[in-house]
């Protein structure tokens, strides 16, 4: 009697796992935090000129790919177990002289079939010859189905 229920645990188990994986479809994506902006001009030191809360929502696209990718918008998201992760970072020439360098990072959890929950942060450093802007986001944010 005892081994048919031994024997249905690895079952168990495989089912919960998959079915807290977020499901395919429409969602909504919703964030809050702060923002900042900090300038540099010459030799001079970094200020502050700009500060504010950022509450947005926009709405968004999930697609189960596999076991260890998840699509969000067509971006594709690493998957360890519960949690989510999406970073990147990137430098772009503007120009003589200019360049723009990004990253973002965004880590959650998989807090049921429709829902993530999670935090970001974001940087976009735009340097003109000696003249540098500092634009930085962070906060939390949230996926949950329509």
């Amino acid at each position: 009697m005892k081994s048919k229920y031994f024997l249905l645990i690895p079952f168990f188990i495989l089912f919960i796992t998959f079915c807290k994986k977020p499901r395919s479809g429409n969602y909504v994506y919703e964030e809050s935090g702060v923002k900042s902006t900090y300038l540099k001009e010459g030799a001079t030191a970094y200020t502050l000129t700009d500060k504010g809360n950022i509450n947005s929502s926009v709405d968004a696209r999930l697609k189960n790919k596999s076991n260890s990718t998840l699509y969000i918008d067509n971006v594709p998201w690493d998957i360890n177990g519960d949690s989510v992760t999406n970073r990147n970072n990137s430098t772009t020439p503007q120009g003589t002289g200019s360049t723009l360098k990004s990253y973002y990072s965004y880590r959650g959890i998989i807090t049921g079939k429709k829902s993530i929950e999670g935090v970001f942060s974001r940087i976009q450093v735009y340097t003109s010859y000696t003249n540098v802007r500092v634009d930085s986001a962070s906060g939390t944010f949230k996926y949950h189905k329509k």
